[in-house]
């Protein structure tokens, strides 16, 4: 089989391609990939000037790869739906009387997903591009080692205007990110990846590499509290080591996101009625005080549930990804979110393709914790460009084997 590598073949057979030449939309990605390693690093060192430089070019190298993507794709749904959503936004702002530099912001960085999501399909999952991936990977993984035997690794770093920052201490691990739980998204994802890694090289010293710092992660996330996190590699480690298979439908991938807002809904309504008030799960009461604040934001959206409020909400940390979207955006753009990604993770499924698979696990695995947290939803280009590493291994089109 001409241009494809042979060498580093793993007993999943996986083929890559190793001769393809690098395009712009490949390296400008590199670079984005870059660029998030230099924000993960200088969030917690406090490193300003890097910071506000990094998530700058990110935007700019995220605009550009989306300008290429409609090039290629200028009839494509997912433009359209992204397009919809825009306008949907726009015209909240209106109603809401919510033109101003934090709302711009805001609602820039709710995109950045979708249009992360849109151009993914286009980087080609070559050898080189793999190769990449994998340096970044042990990258991000040296760095939470590094920050583990930190004085940060318990200090939380919140952020404030033109990012200064203050630090507090915390009783979880949160590596000098600005909780805990974000800290356990940045570990979950990259756990995923490693995992995935391990099945494409058949050299046993990188499969020992990925593995062992997969393992050592895995630690620090549990450390993390995140119990969200927790269970969502739980069932990524069940599924994927068990071999089990499900058709990834779009009814599927929607009825998970679905489960989501259902959360949001049914978690206040049990506490009102006294249900599992005494039950405990990973060492922590069910009921974390969530639940009031999910009945409060719930209460407050009555006053518009089909555009929502971006002037009062404005896509915060709701601690659950569905609800942060509908008080903020209303039921409309819930719709719509649900439509754009069941969409595109069900059109990347391909059932002779049993590594992209796995990969797609893993991004439902990854939505997991959005039934706790809101940030992988809504919280813009970090977790955005994190979770494009999946959607672009998902790209490996070849057919492999795994018994």
């Amino acid at each position: 089989m001409k241009g494809l590598d042979r060498k580093n073949l793993s007993s999943s057979q996986v083929l890559l391609d190793k001769n393809s030449k690098l395009f712009l939309p490949e390296i400008f990605y590199y670079l984005v990939l870059v660029f998030l390693l230099l924000t993960l690093y200088a969030i917690p060192t406090n490193n300003l000037a890097l910071a506000r430089l990094s998530i700058f070019l990110t935007a700019v190298l995220n605009l550009v790869l989306f300008i290429f993507a409609i090039k290629k794709n200028s009839t494509n749904l997912s433009l359209i739906l992204i397009m919809i959503i825009f306008i949907s936004l726009f015209i909240n702002m209106i109603v809401n009387k919510a033109f101003n530099y934090e709302i711009f912001v805001k609602i820039f960085s709710y995109l950045t997903m979708f249009i992360i999501v849109f151009y993914s399909e286009n980087i080609r999952a070559t050898k080189k591009t793999v190769d990449f991936i994998s340096v970044i990977a042990i990258a991000l993984s040296m760095l939470f080692i590094f920050l583990f035997f930190s004085p940060l690794a318990y200090q939380n770093s919140k952020s404030q205007e033109s990012f200064r920052f203050y630090v507090d201490n915390s009783s979880s691990l949160s590596l000098g990110y600005s909780n805990s739980n974000e800290a356990a998204i940045f570990l979950m994802v990259l756990i995923i990846v490693l995992v995935l890694l391990i099945e494409i090289y058949d050299k046993l010293y990188l499969k020992g590499v990925f593995g062992c710092f997969a393992i050592f992660d895995v630690y620090l996330l549990y450390l993390t509290d995140s119990r969200s996190a927790f269970l969502a590699i739980i069932i990524f480690f069940v599924i994927y080591f068990t071999r089990i298979r499900v058709k990834i439908s779009f009814i599927l991938v929607s009825t998970i996101l679905i489960s989501i807002f259902l959360f949001a809904l049914i978690l206040p309504y049990a506490y009102q009625k006294g249900l599992l008030i005494n039950e405990i799960y990973l060492n922590k009461s069910i009921y974390s005080g969530r639940e009031r604040y999910f009945l409060e934001l719930l209460n407050g959206a009555r006053s518009s549930p089909i555009i929502g409020n971006i002037a009062k909400y404005k896509f915060d940390n709701a601690h659950n990804g569905m609800l942060a979207i509908f008080v903020s955006a209303g039921i409309l753009n819930v719709i719509l979110y649900i439509w754009f990604f069941a969409r595109n993770i069900t059109r990347r499924y391909n059932e002779s393709n049993k590594y992209s698979y796995y990969v797609l696990v893993g991004i439902l695995c990854v939505y997991f914790d959005s039934y706790g947290e809101a940030a992988m939803m809504v919280g813009g280009s970090i977790f955005a460009v994190l979770i494009s590493i999946l959607f672009v291994l998902s790209n490996i089109k070849v057919r492999i084997q795994i018994n």
